[in-house]
């Protein structure tokens, strides 16, 4: 079993089935995936991951779910005049780029942008 079914299946929270596939290929990375050293998202990371995208409203759509060169995972929205960028590790959604129909990029640590990050999935779900 996949560490993406473990996680989903034994009491851990629940994906969209849209999102399982993207995760799951996360989690078939071998190291230097991208021919340049890129190292595979952990089992902590995906886990964190799974725990970001299940806690998303039904509303929002779906992020494109991408492996960063250092072992973590990018969620990214970029349609409907919003761009959004999330940045995960094995502890926390760290950093974040945030625009909303051109208004300038305010990019930093997630925890400073939590209100831009809020009012890019509000506008999200409102625009789907």
């Amino acid at each position: 079993m996949s560490t993406v079914a473990a996680v989903c299946v034994h009491g851990g929270p629940r994906l969209r089935p849209s999102l399982f596939d993207p995760v799951a290929r996360l989690a078939e990375l071998m190291p230097n995936w991208d021919g340049y050293q890129g190292k595979p998202p952990s089992a902590a990371v995906l886990k964190m991951t799974i725990r970001v995208l299940a806690a998303l409203p039904p509303q929002v759509p779906d992020p494109e779910v991408l492996p960063s060169t250092d072992g973590g995972v990018l969620l990214e929205w970029d349609m409907s005049g919003v761009e959004l960028l999330l940045g995960l590790d094995d502890q926390a959604l760290h950093t974040a780029v945030v625009s909303i129909d051109g208004s300038g990029e305010q990019e930093g640590p997630a925890v400073g942008l939590h209100d831009a990050i809020v009012d890019a999935l509000v506008t999200l779900a409102d625009r789907a």
